[in-house]
């Protein structure tokens, strides 16, 4: 799967799944080097950033990219590696985990 079909995909499910959300998708080298290749927010995500990285099966992530998915995780956003799009609904399946076990005081 390329980039730009994972990119794609990950558009569509966000897009359909967070109707009242926004998203921005930097293709290629747009934005600054190592900011996420999609960022965005949803109030179903409690207003939270999420910062995707996106990869093919065997791409790999730059340090800078490691270091601002960790920041955007240390400031309380979401963020991480999406590979195909199972990646990306277990990213969403955890956060939604963490966020249901706060809840319940666990």
């Amino acid at each position: 799967m390329t980039v730009a079909a994972i990119r794609e995909s990950v558009l569509a499910y966000l897009k359909k799944r967070f109707r009242s959300g926004w998203w921005v998708s930097f293709p290629g080298t747009a934005m600054m080097s190592g900011v996420p290749d999609v960022i965005g927010t949803a109030p179903e995500l409690g207003g939270k950033l999420i910062g995707i990285e996106l990869k093919t099966k065997t791409g790999r992530t730059s340090k800078l990219q490691e270091w601002n998915i960790n920041r955007i995780r240390t400031a309380g956003g979401i963020a991480g590696v999406v590979r195909n799009p199972s990646d990306l609904t277990a990213m969403l399946k955890e956060e939604s985990d963490a966020r249901r076990g706060a809840a319940e005081g666990t």
